[in-house]
């Protein structure tokens, strides 16, 4: 089960898993406001019964937030384990993988964080058991032919992108010298609401999603008869 909203990082790998060994995707229709539909979720879960459900904890599109809290408190009444896409709220949401019960937890370094591309983030809860999707040499454990048990080796396989580790960690530095994530995210709502303020008193300019919706950093608008990639190309 997955939201309207997911990214293709989600999308495709499905898609994928979809022709390969026909597994059965449900999407949950896009509720205005709060993305999912608790209770097309609800209905959802018990209907269909899957192994797992995954939600974009921000739209990268519209910027719209799903009340994880609530998501969480159902999967968990199901039994259903939930993994966060949280590339678009890393490193300005609060997150708690105790207080929410999430079975994983992802994130890029690249966006909220600050940090350089080719690096991310990926919590997984002790209960969740995963099989390497790639074998190959993690530098431990040599002498066995078969990947180590212990994590993180077990999952990352041939040598880490240090440089990008390394940006990461010098990202968290300043982001921490400018006074927390707190500080960061204020001031990009103080941007947002400017320009939805001003977007509210143009009429010819059109907001996608809801307009007062809680929402990341991020809004998407269009131009009656102007192609967006002619506004981008405008607006560089």
């Amino acid at each position: 089960v997955v939201s309207a909203i997911e990214h293709n990082a989600v999308m495709r790998p499905l898609t994928q898993l979809q022709n390969q060994i026909g597994l059965k995707v449900h999407t949950l229709p896009y509720k205005p406001w709060s993305v999912v539909d608790l209770h097309d979720l609800t209905s959802a879960l018990l209907r269909e019964k899957p192994k797992l459900c995954i939600i974009s904890e921000a739209s990268n599109v519209t910027g719209e937030i799903v009340d994880l809290r609530l998501v969480s408190t159902i999967c968990q009444a199901n039994r259903v384990p939930l993994v966060v896409d949280a590339a678009q709220t890393a490193g300005r949401l609060p997150f708690s993988a105790d207080a929410l019960g999430v079975a994983a937890w992802c994130a890029s370094g690249h966006k909220g964080l600050m940090g350089p591309p080719g690096v991310g983030l990926l919590y997984a809860s002790p209960d969740l058991k995963l099989e390497p999707i790639i074998a190959g040499g993690t530098g431990s454990h040599s002498e066995d032919l078969q990947m180590p048990e212990e994590l993180p080796d077990r999952y990352e396989v041939g040598t880490p992108n240090g440089p990008a580790i390394a940006g990461l960690g010098a990202a968290a530095h300043w982001i921490g010298q400018q006074g927390g994530f707190a500080v960061l995210t204020e001031k990009e709502q103080q941007l947002l609401k400017r320009f939805l303020d001003w977007a509210g008193t143009r009429p010819w300019l059109e907001i996608l999603g809801a307009f007062d919706a809680k929402r990341v950093a991020t809004v998407s608008f269009r131009l009656p008869n102007v192609a967006p990639d002619m506004v981008a190309s405008l607006l560089g």
